[in-house]
C-alpha cells in the first residue's frame, strides 16, 4: 500500500495471526459489496506483521477490490501485494497469489477454506409490451454501479439482476488451488477421493454453495 496515497490511523501493537471461525451466512450483497457500509476493520502489511493499520473497509464483489475510506473519506484501493491479511469485523481475507482480488478465509473445522467471491450483472429479460419481459440470454458483465441493490433497470427496455458466483480454494504450499466439483477436491487430497464422491452423493453436495463445501 503506497503512503502517500493513504493516511491511515497506525494502532501498534504484537499480532499473532490467526484463523477466524465464520458462522452460517447469509449471501446477501449491498449494491455488489460484501458489507451494507464501510466497516471498521484493520489491515496487517508483510514488511511488519506486529503492526496493524486500522481503517473502515468494504469488499467491491463486482471489480473484487478491497476499498478503505481515507482521512477525508475518500474511497482508495488497496493494494494486495503488500498485504498478508485483511480484518473486517470478525472476518479474515486474504490477498490471491497476483494480489488483484481477496479470498475470504474460513474455517471448516479441521482446516481452512478460502472464497472467491465474484458478481456480473445478468438480463433478466427486454421489454415484451403490457409490463412483461422475454427471456433473453444476453449476459453482460459491468462495473459497479450506483443505485439500490437487487433488481435494476439499467437501460431503458432490460431488466437486469445481480449474479454472485463462489469460487473455492484450497492452500497447499503457499499456493491457491482451487476446486470446484469431487473430482478436482479429489486431486488435492490422493488416496480420499472416493471417500470424497461417496459423502458428496450421500449430502447432495452442491459445490457452489459455501455451507455444503464446508461441510465436506
Amino acid at each position: 500500500m503506497n503512503p502517500a496515497k493513504s493516511h491511515l490511523f497506525f494502532v501498534c501493537i504484537c499480532f499473532c495471526l490467526f484463523s477466524i471461525p465464520l458462522s452460517a451466512q447469509q449471501e446477501e450483497l449491498f449494491d455488489g459489496f460484501l458489507f451494507p457500509q464501510y466497516e471498521k476493520g484493520y489491515v496487517i502489511l508483510k514488511e511488519n506483521k506486529n503492526l496493524r493499520i486500522a481503517s473502515h473497509l468494504n469488499y467491491d464483489t463486482f471489480n473484487e477490490k478491497m476499498l478503505f475510506l481515507d482521512t477525508d473519506s475518500s474511497v482508495m484501493e488497496l493494494v494486495g501485494e503488500d498485504v498478508l491479511v485483511v480484518v473486517i469485523g470478525e472476518r479474515a481475507f486474504l490477498p490471491s497469489e497476483n494480489g488483484k482480488s481477496f479470498y475470504e478465509s474460513v474455517s471448516t473445522g479441521e482446516g481452512q477454506l478460502f472464497v472467491q467471491r465474484k458478481s456480473k450483472e445478468i438480463s433478466k429479460g427486454k421489454a415484451a409490451g403490457y409490463g412483461s419481459y422475454s427471456a433473453t440470454s444476453a449476459v453482460e458483465s459491468l462495473g459497479h454501479i450506483d443505485s439500490s441493490f437487487g433488481t435494476k433497470n439499467l437501460k431503458s427496455d432490460e431488466l437486469f439482476k445481480t449474479k454472485l458466483d463462489l469460487y473455492f480454494y484450497l492452500k497447499n504450499g503457499g499456493k491457491f488451488e482451487k476446486f470446484f466439483s469431487t473430482k478436482t477436491l479429489g486431486k488435492l487430497f490422493k488416496g480420499k477421493q472416493a471417500d470424497i464422491e461417496t459423502f458428496a452423493k450421500e449430502n447432495s453436495t452442491n459445490f457452489a454453495k459455501l455451507e455444503d463445501v464446508k461441510k465436506i
